[in-house]
């Protein structure tokens, strides 16, 4: 009987060990810094296609006259971003871009930004927590990252003043934290979101990959996990589904997905375009693999986003 107990003991413990490692896996940074040279690193067979043109478009970027911004979390994490001020004496508004899981704002979105400048808008290019120059252990997949979302806004509104529109955007983990803002008290000129192949869950998320890609069952290894993620990240995967917040949501959305995303399901941007009660309209490419709807599809994105910027922006 004793030898069945320290058997169970142990394996007690290398289960709850697993869990820990996966955890790491999932939400801690990257213990090596990439310098700030490598912040357009495009690792991956989907993104080195694109390589030449990202890098192109981060190096425009680098040449231009722009600021290193820096706030406080709620919870304490000094915060980066880089600003792009408008080149116009009449500034369309504020568009903030929020990047992806476990990137930086010049790899998902050196392709985009000098674009988005073109419009007309100042551009800030946050690094979310615990990605980058910002300070933070854990990414947690939207959870505290609202929060960041909301204290960029706050800090828009209040540098550029409350008849300034301010456009949220973001990309994978970056859409989901801009989704899962707008259940926040945001500022009263945050005028639209767009939300470019987010999840609905972080728990859906996190089962679609270990289903997908490790081809594990999701429970009772997520219910494990869990327990660190509540223990270390201070976060709960179940908290903030992003379809109740879409259910009183008031600010349009564009939302936009790849039809070959494999990361990220397409289903994740149905469901949350089905659940939004405010205005919004969904954009799919054909094709696309997990955020790459803008380079495979670059003149229907652009088409989609200014009819959308032109319907809601003003408003």
């Amino acid at each position: 009987m004793k030898t069945v107990l320290i058997i169970a003991a142990v394996l007690i413990v290398l289960w709850f060990l697993a869990a820990l490692v996966l955890f790491n896996i999932a939400c801690r940074r990257a213990r090596r810094k990439p310098p700030a040279a490598s912040t357009d690193d495009t690792t991956g067979k989907a993104w080195a296609v694109y390589a030449d043109i990202i890098r192109a478009g981060a190096d425009w970027f680098r040449a231009q006259n722009y600021e290193n911004l820096e706030l406080k979390s709620f919870d304490g994490l000094r915060l980066k971003a880089y600003f792009l001020p408008a080149d116009t004496p009449s500034p369309r508004g504020v568009l903030i871009i929020f990047h992806g899981y476990r990137s930086t704002p010049l790899r998902d979105m050196g392709a985009s930004v000098r674009y988005y400048h073109s419009l007309g808008f100042h551009v800030i290019l946050p690094f979310q927590r615990a990605c980058g120059d910002s300070e933070g252990t854990y990414m947690t997949f939207g959870a505290r990252e609202r929060r960041d979302v909301k204290s960029w806004a706050d800090y828009a509104a209040v540098r550029f003043g409350g008849g300034v529109p301010i456009v949220l955007a973001g990309i994978s983990l970056g859409c989901a934290s801009v989704l899962m803002s707008l259940g926040l008290e945001l500022p009263a000129n945050v005028r639209c979101a767009v939300a470019d192949c987010g999840y609905s869950s972080i728990y859906g998320e996190l089962k679609s990959v270990l289903k997908s890609k490790f081809h594990l069952p999701p429970e009772p290894l997520l219910g494990t996990v869990n327990i660190w993620c509540r223990l270390l990240g201070g976060f709960d995967i179940h908290e903030s589904p992003i379809p109740e917040i879409m259910r009183s949501n008031k600010i349009p959305v564009l939302f936009i997905h790849g039809e070959a995303d494999d990361f990220v399901p397409t289903r994740f941007s149905r469901e949350n375009f089905e659940a939004c009660a405010a205005p919004k309209e969904l954009f799919t490419v054909p094709g696309a693999q997990h955020a790459l709807s803008y380079m495979v599809d670059t003149q229907g994105y652009h088409q989609a986003l200014e009819n959308f910027l032109d319907k809601y922006l003003q408003q």
